[in-house]
């Protein structure tokens, strides 16, 4: 994702997680280790998530890192 791009993605949950990191995988197969405010997400919860890529050195684990701008549902 080139820098100050924006995308949204819909992914489900792989593991229990109340933040900041979370890891989702979309249904394509590809995993996301997203950093950000989203609350308790719970593995198994389908999710709709505005991303931007993350400029911080912050490992949230496996996955493409990125930024979540807004938790849509």
């Amino acid at each position: 994702m080139p820098t100050g791009q924006r995308d949204v993605i819909v992914a489900t949950v792989t593991a229990d997680g109340a933040g900041p990191c979370y890891l989702v995988e979309t249904e394509e197969g590809h995993p996301y280790a997203l950093y950000g405010s989203g609350g308790r997400l719970a593995r198994g919860q389908r999710v709709q998530v505005q991303i931007a890529p993350l400029t911080a050195s912050v490992e949230c684990g496996p996955g493409e890192r990125a930024l979540i701008v807004k938790l849509i549902s």
